[in-house]
């Protein structure tokens, strides 16, 4: 079995995934990719995941709860800004995914800084892609076959 957070069901149904929300929900991306990857499979349609970085945004603006908890981890963030990329910067992934013809027919993989690279243990769970794919079927109410 494959280690590593899996996705969290119980808590998603009784919406109690509050903390690791951002964490889950880019698990649930790269398992979603993995499975509809091999639902694509002889279709000649390709789909892969990626992670543009960590780019300069007004994210964070809003997530922490405590005004004084915001200000001092904006502080803290100070020394960290001029590590972030721009947003120029984060979205050179998403344009060479969309145009590079080194990726013509590559599908179900993982992009990072403009190449491909290798996702968390948890995000490579087939099992676990299966699972989150029919979970999700059902409380959409959608057929889980294409």
């Amino acid at each position: 079995m494959a280690r590593g957070p899996m996705i969290q069901y119980e808590k998603l149904q009784k919406g109690e995934v509050r903390r690791n929300a951002y964490g889950q929900s880019k698990l649930a991306n790269l398992l979603f990719v993995k499975y509809f990857d091999s639902l694509l499979a002889g279709r000649n349609i390709t789909i892969n995941g990626l992670h543009p970085g960590t780019v300069k945004t007004e994210f964070f603006r809003n997530y922490f709860p405590y005004r004084l908890l915001n200000t001092m981890l904006s502080i803290l963030c100070i020394s960290f800004y001029y590590m972030l990329l721009t947003e120029e910067e984060g979205s050179q992934t998403n344009i060479w995914a969309s145009v590079s013809e080194e990726l013509e027919g590559v599908s179900g993989k993982y992009l990072k800084g403009c190449k491909i690279s290798s996702p968390s243990v948890a995000a490579q769970n087939v099992k676990e892609a299966e699972k989150l794919w029919k979970w999700s079927c059902e409380k959409t109410g959608l057929p889980h076959e294409l």
